[in-house]
């Protein structure tokens, strides 16, 4: 009960570490096409001469950047739709929202409470929850696999451990302790990587609008960048996941200890 609770109150700040980790990429992109003396929009809200040439797909013309927010013209290229050639593309009309996206994208927010803000105009409340379900699904799936990949692991090192005795608690040499710690890590990065993908994908500043749910997502990212295209970043997630679970460890260990300790005391006693 206490991980769901616990799973539920990070939801909102993954939404908004991902939205800051964008800005910053967006940020950065925008500083470099200045630098080098460019006027190319990156963020694709203008494009030079589009009025005057047949119409076709933006991604086709000039780089988009993922990190900006799609505006409505943007993101019918993204999902494959032309304008039609007997319309007039010099009449297409940004909207309220557009003007809104268009407003973040060429200054976007690099502070926390800046990055709430931007969420909230753009996506509403309901923008820090984007990705529950499969934040849930990691969570528990990170928690199960990392506990019972270590307790395999233990019970590997230490083949005549009783059951009686505590699992935290024991002393290992250093490289059984890294042993223990590299071979949870990796267990949990080969199963739930996946899944952090598709969801940093579902959480991303443009997921309400481009990414409808966690399959489709996935499929995307397959037909896009391959099978290795779902464990992306793995190997900083995996430092992370060790550095966790060690943390954890430590702390199981430090409690069981204090349990044991507590209830080897008898209350009372004359002793």
């Amino acid at each position: 009960m206490s991980g769901f609770i616990e799973t539920i109150c990070i939801i909102p700040f993954e939404n908004i570490k991902i939205t800051m980790i964008q800005n910053m990429s967006l940020y950065n992109e925008i500083t470099k096409v200045k630098e080098i003396g460019s006027n190319v929009d990156v963020t694709g809200y203008s494009i030079p001469g589009k009025h005057h040439k047949p119409p076709q797909n933006i991604f086709n013309k000039q780089y988009i950047s993922p990190h900006a927010y799609f505006t409505s013209e943007v993101l019918a290229s993204f999902r494959g739709v032309n304008p039609s050639k007997f319309s007039s593309t010099h009449l297409v009309k940004h909207t309220k929202m557009d003007a809104l996206k268009h407003k973040y994208n060429k200054n976007p927010s690099l502070t926390f409470w800046g990055t709430v803000r931007e969420i909230y105009s753009i996506k509403g409340p309901k923008g820090f929850m984007y990705g529950s379900l499969i934040t849930i699904v990691r969570q528990t799936m990170i928690s199960s696999i990392w506990l019972s990949s270590y307790n395999t692991t233990k019970q590997v090192f230490l083949p005549h451990h009783k059951s009686g005795e505590g699992w935290f608690s024991e002393q290992y040499t250093l490289y059984q302790y890294l042993g223990l710690q590299l071979v949870a890590a990796a267990v949990v990065i080969v199963t739930t990587q996946p899944i952090d993908v598709v969801k940093s994908y579902m959480q991303s500043k443009n997921s309400h609008t481009a990414y409808k749910d966690s399959l489709s997502t996935a499929y995307k990212i397959v037909l896009e960048h391959g099978f290795s295209g779902l464990y992306k970043g793995y190997f900083p997630r995996g430092i992370k996941v060790a550095v966790a679970g060690s943390i954890s460890a430590s702390f199981y260990a430090y409690f069981e200890q204090l349990i044991s300790t507590a209830s080897s005391k008898t209350v009372f006693s004359n002793d």
